[in-house]
């Protein structure tokens, strides 16, 4: 029962880890192929990391405003 907590530290502390290093090597991709496709970096920032950012929150909105709460889903876009 004591060893709940460093268990759950240890696991939060390797998530963070792989999630870091897959962040990572998603952005070094994108700069590749930005500088292969010859596409400045801040319009890759303001294009396609920002929509690869966004897809997530779209999709859960999209699913609460199916469930009948579009007041929900609007609130979840400002917020």
């Amino acid at each position: 029962m004591f060893l709940q907590v460093p268990i759950a530290i240890y696991g939060f502390i390797i998530a963070a880890t792989w999630i870091d290093m897959i962040a990572d090597k998603l952005v070094d991709v994108l700069s590749v192929l930005g500088i292969v496709f010859r596409i400045p970096g801040p319009i890759m920032g303001l294009s396609v990391l920002a929509v690869g950012n966004s897809i997530g929150d779209l999709s859960a909105n999209v699913a609460v405003a199916r469930k009948g709460l579009a007041n929900m889903a609007i609130t979840a876009c400002f917020a």
